[in-house]
């Protein structure tokens, strides 16, 4: 993906300009989730740090106040999992097909939902053409662009 950073001359995130270096902060994700932890509050508008961990800020143009404010009060109190769910939950089971295996725990990586009658899920067609053994090398393939 192309990298976005923060241009201070204009208040605004977009790819920078390779002339002025000094006029771009990078604001990673990792540096966005620490500073909505810190409860950081808006940088003052003409007077952008260079240091926004630091100076505990963010700078206007990174987003609208109202998402910053979701953010911070997401990260500040992400373990109220009366407020916040950290992932998808599933509420109800959802109807399955009668061939549909479970194997692992939803939410784990070990969890995974597999066919007794079709290797591919997208589409109802059998690993091998009618008529091929059990063993044979050819198989059935399916390309979708």
């Amino acid at each position: 993906f192309v990298k976005v950073m923060y241009d201070v001359t204009d208040n605004v995130m977009k790819i920078p300009d390779d002339s002025r270096p000094n006029d771009f902060i990078s604001i990673s994700g990792s540096k966005m989730r620490l500073l909505a932890r810190n409860g950081a509050v808006p940088c003052p508008e003409h007077d952008i740090p260079t240091d926004l961990v630091a100076a505990n800020c963010v700078p206007s143009g990174f987003m609208v106040p109202k998402g910053w404010d979701g953010v911070v009060d997401y990260y500040k109190n992400i373990e109220d999992t009366t407020r916040w769910i950290p992932w998808s939950q599933p509420h109800e089971q959802a109807p399955v097909a009668s061939n549909t295996l479970h194997v692992g725990t939803f939410g784990f990586a070990t969890f995974a939902l597999t066919s007794s009658l079709y290797k591919s899920w997208w589409h109802d067609v059998p690993l091998r053409p009618d008529g091929e053994a059990s063993d044979s090398l050819v198989v059935n393939m399916i390309t979708e662009i």
